[in-house]
């Protein structure tokens, strides 16, 4: 089944990057290996290859997280080097210490084990920021749930490492080998989301089928058609994006009907897997047209992007560039050019 579920993820950087999380997960597991007396120099450095790798799944954890929830298929150079140098780091210290009293000193010790755990640390709120900062333009309903799963995942085995592991363990034993406990919850996590959430986007697919069977009694049945032809002329006569406070919930409102539906029209019959990114569309459109416009030519930037529905001219500049591939001021200026080419006024 896993394997299966597996060949189903056809984007290959999403499956390059869950590959490098299992991997991670799998050294993570094998926690009582790398923590087992030395025997040789040959052992040491076995135990500290399934150390750090053990240690990157802060890192790996992250890359995953925005690849899933931030729809970033290719994620910046800078976003693995700090993980990767705090991890040499960490590796190194591990490494040296099983010999000898290492680190000695109060420098060493900040450099060598406080610095890469602050790492670490901001490597957890990223995934956090990840998770919840598009949560609520999420159009896909099954990744829409997995982040309320991976939040409380996340907060469970926190409570249990932190907590009870590393303030209530250090006093008590505990009535558990922890050890044994994260080899379970690790190779059941691994398991759970190999044969269940690998293809998450195809449950979406699965959600949407089913929006109109007897499934889902407490509503009446939609023509998914009939909505679609109410929310075209909300968008492009009525040009409701122009308000910068257009939610789900509140577009969904003027359609009469469930925003978890709504979700389900926009992703299945326009393809949206993102609001923001639908919403952008039609305003980074609108602004094109007014930059175009000899009428408008003398308007600030800022005036339109606000116009539009922006709140400040940062994410329109963005916007605009990653959609048409200009910034705003040389679209302005390219248009000018033509007009002066054509002669056109």
């Amino acid at each position: 089944m896993a394997i299966l579920a597996w060949t189903r993820i056809a984007d290959r950087s999403l499956r390059r990057y869950l590959s490098s999380w299992l991997l991670c997960l799998g050294c993570l597991a094998a926690a009582p290996f790398y923590r087992a007396e030395v025997l040789s120099p040959n052992w040491l450095w076995l135990q500290t290859l399934v150390y750090t790798g053990a240690n990157l799944l802060v890192l790996s954890s992250t890359l995953l997280a925005w690849r899933l929830f931030e729809d970033q298929p290719r994620l910046p150079g800078w976003a693995f080097w700090p993980g990767l140098a705090g991890q040499l780091i960490d590796s190194y210290d591990f490494h040296v210490s099983a010999a000898g009293n290492w680190p000695n000193s109060d420098g060493l010790i900040l450099i060598f084990e406080t610095l890469p755990q602050l790492i670490k640390l901001a490597y957890v709120v990223a995934i956090i920021v990840a998770i919840v900062r598009s949560l609520r333009v999420d159009l896909l309903r099954g990744r829409f749930r997995l982040r309320y799963l991976a939040l409380l995942a996340g907060a469970l085995i926190g409570v249990e490492m932190l907590l009870l592991e590393n303030l209530v363990g250090i006093y008590t034993r505990l009535p558990y080998d922890p050890a044994g406990f994260h080899l379970l919850w690790q190779l059941g996590l691994a398991l759970w989301l190999g044969l269940r959430m690998l293809d998450v986007n195809k449950q979406v697919d699965q959600d949407y089928a089913l929006a109109d069977s007897e499934s889902l009694p407490s509503y009446p049945r939609i023509q998914w058609s009939a909505k679609l032809e109410q929310l075209r002329p909300l968008m492009e006569e009525q040009a409701v994006y122009r308000d910068p406070g257009l939610s789900v919930d509140s577009l969904a409102a003027r359609l009469q009907m469930p925003a978890y539906r709504l979700r389900q029209l926009i992703n299945g019959e326009l393809g949206y897997r993102n609001f923001n990114v639908f919403l952008n569309d039609h305003r980074i459109a609108a602004a094109a047209r007014d930059l175009a416009d000899t009428e408008r030519d003398h308007l600030p930037i800022l005036t339109i992007a606000m116009d539009v529905g922006f709140g400040s001219l940062a994410p329109f500049n963005r916007a605009f560039k990653e959609r048409l591939g200009q910034t705003p001021s040389e679209y302005r200026a390219e248009r000018r050019r033509e007009r002066e080419r054509s002669g056109t006024p």
